[in-house]
């Protein structure tokens, strides 16, 4: 019996040390879970600051790309204009004057503030303006540059800011060089608003402490969308890599040198020199994941007080039954159940690599416990990780601790599973060398695939050059990309609700945006031009691509339209047409269309059985006008010859120039020859009246040569050859006179 208090004391005592090891167990295993499930949070966030950095990056590439093919684009419109202008130059001041308001005209407007001539004595011999004042300009810049070139090189120079002399208004200088028999005889430039061109510049979608610059190569600032007035005259620092390096492209991360602000910047080396610089600003590309690291950060906080409230729940049922082994057990059973039910997989593993305890949660993820595991784990590279190379068994080996380490589990169909592990050795008390490890792994592979696919849709989405609509089953707009306010003028907030069809100009008919919609709906998709409508009322061609998103019962629940604007396309295509097949001086067709009009007459006439006739024109006395009225009087002359013409021919019949003073009129469709000669006669007659130059009345006349088809010939040459000769032979007869 005496020995039974002291057996009592002792079970006590084994009691409390069960105890007290249960204690550091759950107090252990609390520690490790909290370490580990913070450890995920904060590799969370340092993984989503990286890919926003990584994000920024590829955006300041996308941003100089796109703003290095608009200055080309630009700097491509200034040399057209150059050229002619030089052309001119060489022929004439009334050439040079006529072609002057030709580019003015043409060119956007207030881009552009003149175009002027420089003789190669370096003074200023012509501006757009009106009469040139002396004016010397030998001792700029872009003019010692050109007077130092040979005609074999020919470049086109881009001044930096320069502040004029007269206007006292800064422009940026696009010059070339003009030549005489190979040698410099002075310069054509153009006179650019800065603020304009910056102006096309910011139609790029940059946030406001983002910039987009031009930069010569001597390092000087051209053009900056931040602050451009105090950046004339201004050159970037020196160590500036674009300045240095022969690359044609690169980035680097450095602070504003005016303002201070860290950016990403890319760049890209033009031919003609330029340099094209985009400044993302970093502070802005983080501020949106400052919020998510908040939001984080607050939950994990809350997450971490609940799992420790938790805890301290789970010490105060164990003190409560301290000495009762049953409560003991069911303690464990609790701390097992929770451990089990925890959303990441947990495992314990001792240093033989066997699984002392793992959940439900591993044994999902891996397909089983250690040896039993199914799927094949492979690291970050790709490579198949062995069991020895385990995070648990690492440390449970080696004593260190194991922090976000990325693991793939590819499962039987191919797919991988993307997992966080952590672990952590366990030590008893004393111990030098771990008795197990704890490890715990957590499934990122939809974060992982989320972040990718928001990252890359947004990027996708807001670079775009097409302007992109999304809208409901309605048509009415619910998301709108920057392009398309760009393009069509109508800012985000006040597109959203609309109906896409406020861009149509028609409201019903084969052009009604409204229309393709419902074709969309029937087939599928649709793509082609219709004309269009800007906020501002402008009108412009639109290329369109329509498709429709079905929702789980086949119905159209969205609409995806992109847009471009081909308006420039197509007027320059008009004036490439134009320039090719009409007279520049009197707008008249000229030989080449002449001729193809001519041939679609004759394939016609054929069919129908008609005639075809063809009156050459030659003026009589025209030369001693230009001799002496000059040659303004002369060309004013043949305007107006042209004008008779045109009111005397039906819309049906052709009027061309051939060049000179000479003119052919087809006539199709003609039913008899007596038509052809009575249209011959009005010519004559017609022409022969008085025309008024100015203050001069001055009378001509002209010799006409007729032929018909298919009695003078039966194809174009023939034809015009027949003519022409006929009208020499009318020449011969006195002239004022028509023959066959």
């Amino acid at each position: 019996m005496a020995g039974a208090p002291g057996e009592s004391g002792e079970a006590v005592r084994h009691s409390d040390v069960a105890l007290l090891r249960v204690r550091r167990l759950v107090l252990l295993l609390a520690g490790l879970t909290v370490a580990l499930y913070l450890g995920g949070v904060f590799h969370y966030l340092r993984t989503d600051q990286a890919s926003r950095l990584e994000g920024l990056e590829s955006l300041a590439r996308d941003k100089v790309d796109s703003a290095a093919e608009n200055v080309k684009a630009t700097l491509n419109l200034f040399d057209f204009a150059l050229r002619n202008a030089r052309i001119a130059v060489l022929s004439g001041p009334d050439e040079l004057e006529f072609q002057a308001r030709l580019i003015m005209d043409t060119l956007p407007e207030g881009l552009v503030y003149q175009l002027f001539h420089v003789g190669p004595d370096g003074r200023a011999a012509y501006s757009s303006l009106g009469p040139t004042p002396p004016n010397y300009l030998g001792d700029r810049d872009y003019y010692r540059l050109l007077a130092a070139t040979r005609a074999d090189e020919d470049p086109l120079v881009i001044s930096n800011p320069v502040l004029g002399r007269l206007s006292n208004k800064w422009s940026v200088q696009v010059a070339r060089a003009v030549y005489r028999e190979g040698r410099f005889a002075g310069l054509v430039s153009l006179a650019v608003s800065p603020e304009k061109w910056t102006d096309t510049l910011r139609h790029f979608k940059i946030g406001e402490r983002d910039v987009l610059a031009l930069v010569n190569s001597d390092g000087g600032l051209v053009l900056r969308t931040a602050g451009l007035g105090e950046a004339y005259g201004r050159k970037v620092p020196p160590d500036r890599p674009f300045l240095s390096s022969t690359d044609a492209a690169g980035a680097y991360d450095t602070r504003g040198f005016g303002d201070g602000i860290e950016r990403h910047y890319a760049w890209q080396r033009l031919s003609t020199g330029l340099i094209v610089v985009a400044g993302m600003s970093v502070d802005e590309a983080l501020a949106e994941g400052r919020r998510v690291r908040h939001l984080v950060l607050a939950g994990a906080a809350a997450g971490t007080l609940g799992f420790l409230a938790a805890i301290s729940g789970i010490f105060h049922l164990i003190g409560r039954s301290a000495g009762a082994a049953r409560r003991i057990e069911e303690n464990e059973a609790r701390q097992r159940a929770i451990l089990s039910t925890i959303g990441d997989g947990l495992a314990i593993v001792s240093p033989k690599g066997e699984h002392l305890f793992h959940n439900d949660a591993y044994r999902e993820q891996f397909g089983g416990p250690g040896a039993h595991q199914t799927h094949v784990i492979v690291d970050a590279a790709g490579e198949t990780l062995d069991a020895a190379r385990m995070p648990g068994f690492v440390a449970a080996r080696s004593g260190t601790s194991i922090d976000n380490l990325t693991l793939g589990v590819r499962l039987p169909d191919g797919r991988l599973r993307w997992l966080i592990a952590q672990a952590r050795p366990l030590f008893h008390a004393g111990a030098a060398y771990p008795h197990g490890a704890v490890q715990i792994t957590r499934d990122i592979t939809e974060l992982r695939a989320a972040l990718e696919a928001a990252q890359i849709s947004k990027l996708a989405f807001e670079a775009a050059g097409e302007g992109i609509v999304v809208t409901d089953s309605d048509g009415a707009m619910i998301e709108v990309n920057p392009a398309f306010s760009r393009i069509t003028g109508y800012p985000r907030q006040v597109a959203m609700g609309l109906k896409v069809s406020i861009l149509s100009v028609a409201e019903r008919g084969s052009q009604a945006l409204a229309g393709m919609l419902e074709v969309v709906a029937a087939s599928g998709s649709w793509e082609g031009e219709l004309p269009s409508r800007r906020q501002s009322g402008e009108e412009f061609v639109a290329f369109y691509r329509i498709s429709c998103l079905a929702d789980a019962g086949g119905r159209v629940s969205h609409f995806v339209v992109l847009l471009v604007d081909c308006t420039e396309r197509k007027l320059h295509d008009d004036m490439v047409w134009r320039q090719a097949n009409f007279d520049a001086l009197t707008g008249l067709p000229n030989r080449v269309l002449l001729t193809d009009r001519l041939a679609q007459m004759l394939r016609r006439s054929r069919r129908a059985a008609t005639m075809v006739g063809v009156l050459f024109i030659d003026l009589d006395r025209f030369k001693p006008v230009n001799d002496n009225l000059g040659h303004a009087a002369g060309d004013e002359l043949l305007r107006q010859v042209a004008h008779r013409l045109l009111n005397l021919f039906r819309d049906e019949d052709t009027c061309a120039r051939l060049g000179g003073d000479e003119f052919v009129i087809l006539l199709p469709e003609l039913r008899e020859q007596g038509n052809l000669e009575r249209m011959a006669q009005n010519t004559v007659e017609t022409l022969s009246l008085p025309y008024r130059l100015d203050e001069a009345f001055v009378e001509i006349g002209c010799s006409v040569g007729l032929a018909a088809y298919p009695e003078d010939g039966e194809d174009v040459e023939a034809l015009l050859q027949f003519a022409d000769e006929a009208m020499y032979r009318a020449k011969a007869r006195g002239r004022g006179v028509w023959s066959r």
